[in-house]
């Protein structure tokens, strides 16, 4: 993650993603964010861009092959419960 510039109160926050490797068991995805501030001539700034890597585990916690069946897809909702073990 490198943290470029600050987001201010009243700053317009956009995300930008773009899937950059479907690996056997990950998956990484390029994230950009751009803040956009200024009252009437508007300036857009990279705050900060970043690199996340996802891994597709089983139920004992150890990387599973993506798209086999094993590997369970969750819809992220408002309403979403994050569970721990």
């Amino acid at each position: 993650v490198d943290f470029i510039a600050p987001v201010q109160v009243g700053d317009t926050v956009s995300y930008y993603t773009e899937t950059s490797r479907v690996g056997n068991t990950s998956i990484a995805v390029r994230v950009l964010v751009e803040a956009e501030r200024g009252i009437g001539k508007r300036q857009v700034i990279k705050v900060t861009e970043a690199e996340v890597v996802m891994v597709a585990i089983d139920r004992e916690g150890n990387p599973t092959a993506i798209g086999n069946g094993k590997a369970k897809r969750v819809k992220a909702t408002p309403k979403a419960k994050v569970s721990r073990r």
